[in-house]
């Protein structure tokens, strides 16, 4: 049986159970301590939990543990996000902001001239368009990354 060197849950060795003879187990002892030497030859500083440790289990059953890697020279590739969610372009904060003062504005200056601007053929409807132009802008706000 082969044993392999493994992290998490140590399993300790111990002699079979079957062998009937003290002869036999001695046997399948020295076969263990042999693999087991072999085992700590072969493994790679770093990767091993301490070489006294009794962490062995059956090839089967033996986890693949795999290796650090060291930093890449070429330069990593920032990942191109989807249409969704791409970040908003530079000119989007800047006119989704106008459009809520431009609409805060119509209606201070509707007030402040007692109906007479901006366009006074318009009358109390300019209430209604400064109320539009903001809300265009909150409406924006929902799109927003």
């Amino acid at each position: 049986m082969t044993l392999t060197r493994c992290r998490g849950r140590a399993e300790p060795l111990r002699p079979p159970r079957s062998p009937a003879s003290a002869a036999a187990a001695r046997a399948a002892r020295r076969v263990a301590r042999s693999e087991r030497s072999d085992i700590r030859a072969s493994l790679t500083a770093g990767r091993c939990e301490g070489l006294r440790s009794r962490c062995f289990r059956p090839a089967s059953q033996a986890r693949i543990v795999g290796m650090a890697r060291t930093k890449s020279s070429k330069p990593e590739r920032a990942e191109q996000p989807s249409g969704e969610e791409a970040p908003n372009a530079v000119w989007f904060k800047p006119v989704m902001f106008g459009f809520m003062l431009l609409g805060l504005a119509w209606i201070i200056v509707f007030y402040v001239s007692s109906g007479t601007l901006p366009v006074p053929g318009l009358g109390p409807w300019n209430i209604l368009i400064g109320f539009g132009i903001a809300f265009i802008g909150f409406l924006m706000t929902t799109r927003w990354r």
